[in-house]
């Protein structure tokens, strides 16, 4: 996920944050959690506007299980 928000691939990286979220065999402490959420938050927001949706739109489709 770093390396596709590193290399500015946005989609690509939410996709594989999302993956590390709802990957039960390696759980996040809570504070990592948060920094990753938040991430995502901005990357939602980098996303929705290079394909001109709106952010919950994005927040919809990026949503981790159980959120």
């Amino acid at each position: 996920a770093v390396v596709y928000d590193k290399l500015e691939r946005y989609d690509e990286a939410l996709r594989y944050y999302v993956e590390l979220l709802n990957n039960a065999d390696a759980p996040l402490s809570v504070k990592e959690k948060k920094k990753v959420e938040e991430r995502m938050g901005v990357l939602r927001m980098f996303v929705a506007r290079q394909e001109g949706r709106s952010i919950l739109t994005q927040k919809e489709i990026t949503q981790p299980k159980g959120m």
